[in-house]
């Protein structure tokens, strides 16, 4: 050590010397393409665009936040579109890029550039699409848009990047299986997808060593050169007739190919017989319990409205029983849905920790409430809460660009149109015996996934 200490002592270093970076993103604006049509959506007083390249361009302005703007751009397909052999190379393709950065600027130089400024620009591609999101302030609008087009166009390659990636990435994954509810998800997702190569699951060391640098690069250009493929939706502080000439410089210039791409339904399927599973982790004396329903079923978006208050209704219920009557849990979570991507199905999951020995009952006590519920309905007193707790929400929810973004773009990608993004009409028809319909439809109690964590101790003694 003293030898080390003793060679940097006497070795000649260098001052930090700043790298110089240019000046602005694009040494060369691209050729722009043009607005080929122009209409009016009067549900949200927004701007609906058709561009040159085949992109559509939704623009909302909105005055629900000073020098706020956000942008969305989607497009159907994913890391589903993509064999098994390249899943886990698919699945870090915009990761990777992320940690590079564009062109030739690395993500400190990027920083550099934007310097005074507020933009904020990422890709991801997930299972079913791929998205671009942006965040800018009014005035940076245009270097928001810069920022995009060179993450659509060109992605920097850097191995070292790549590296530093997947160093980071393996040991956060290492050190996240080590603790028992990381491994405990791990195993349910196993369980709940019956094993498929493609499950959401812990990635190992083995995964990491068999990423490919180069195809991931392949397959983030292959999920990005298609733009008039794409959806791009902005929402916020801006004039539209100022943003038209930025769209189509940078929008609409992007390069596309003659393709009509969506995403693929893997077949990634729970068991939909009464399945129990035990997992044995940890020292502490603590359990989590999760239940999982699921029914393969047509979508419908008034039943998905109507699945939504009635997991209202049962998170209040598990609340007031399991955790003030029984006082058997500090907090329980309960999450349902109805889905049309990528396959139409309705899910219900009950999350519950608890001290070990009270697994059974707190088990038992949230099926029953289900199943009281699909027998004798919803009170009045539980029915009125889930409609007044709608509409404050609905309010708070609506004074928001976020709110709008995220409304406009999954009705879209839903195919439910934008004449009423805010479903405030089904708030009034939120009755029991709507909520004791769906439960009946859609839930099955005596079909259901129940997967729970034990301390190891209790599998010895055993």
């Amino acid at each position: 050590m003293l030898a080390i200490a003793d060679s940097v002592t006497s070795s000649d270093i260098e001052p930090y010397a700043d790298k110089q970076v240019a000046d602005k993103l694009l040494a060369e604006l691209p050729e722009p393409g043009i607005i080929v049509a122009e209409n009016t959506i009067e549900s949200i007083d927004a701007v609906d665009l058709k561009l040159s390249n085949g992109a559509r361009m939704i623009l909302m302005p909105t005055t629900l936040k000073n020098d706020e703007v956000l942008l969305s751009a989607f497009s159907m397909g994913g890391h589903s579109v993509y064999p098994d052999a390249d899943h886990f190379t698919a699945m870090n393709a915009d990761g990777i890029v992320q940690e590079s950065g564009v062109d030739g600027f690395s993500v400190s130089d990027i920083s550099k550039v934007l310097a005074g400024k507020s933009v904020y620009v990422a890709p991801t591609i997930s299972y079913n699409n791929e998205i671009m999101t942006g965040q800018s302030k009014t005035t940076d609008i245009e270097s928001m848009f810069q920022l995009m087009y060179l993450y659509f166009t060109d992605p920097r390659v850097d191995q070292s990047a790549f590296d530093s990636y997947v160093t980071k990435k393996k040991d956060l994954f290492e050190n996240l299986a080590k603790e028992p509810q990381n491994y405990f998800f791990d195993k349910y997702y196993r369980i709940k997808a019956q094993n498929n190569p493609r499950g959401d699951y812990l990635p190992v060391a083995k995964d990491w060593e068999s990423l490919n640098f180069e195809r991931a690069i392949q397959i983030y250009r292959d999920r990005f050169e298609d733009a008039g493929n794409f959806t791009f939706i902005m929402v916020g502080s801006f004039d539209v007739e100022t943003v038209k000439p930025w769209v189509e410089q940078y929008i609409a210039s992007l390069p596309t190919v003659d393709r009509k791409e969506s995403y693929v339904d893997l077949m990634i399927r729970p068991p939909y017989n009464k399945t129990v599973k035990e997992v044995y982790k940890g020292n502490d004396p603590k359990s989590l319990a999760l239940l999982y329903f699921e029914k393969e079923i047509p979508y419908d978006e008034y039943d998905a409205f109507m699945i939504s208050a009635l997991n209202d209704v049962l998170r209040m219920k598990y609340i007031d029983i399991l955790r003030e009557e029984m006082s058997g849990v500090y907090t329980v979570r309960a999450s349902a849905k109805l889905e049309k991507i990528p396959y139409e199905h309705a899910w219900l999951q009950i999350m519950i920790p608890c001290a070990p020995e009270n697994v059974d009952s707190l088990i038992g006590t949230a099926i029953g409430e289900l199943a009281k519920i699909q027998k004798e309905g919803v009170d009045d007193v539980n029915i009125n809460k889930v409609r007044e707790t709608r509409r404050r929400a609905l309010e708070t929810n609506k004074q928001k660009n976020s709110y709008w973004l995220g409304a406009i773009q999954e009705a879209l990608m839903l195919g439910t149109g934008l004449d009423d993004l805010t479903e405030e009409q089904y708030i009034d028809l939120i009755t029991s015996e709507e909520l004791q319909r769906v439960a009946n439809k859609y839930f099955d109690i005596d079909r259901y996934l129940r997967v729970v964590l034990y301390p190891e101790k209790d599998q010895a003694a055993e």
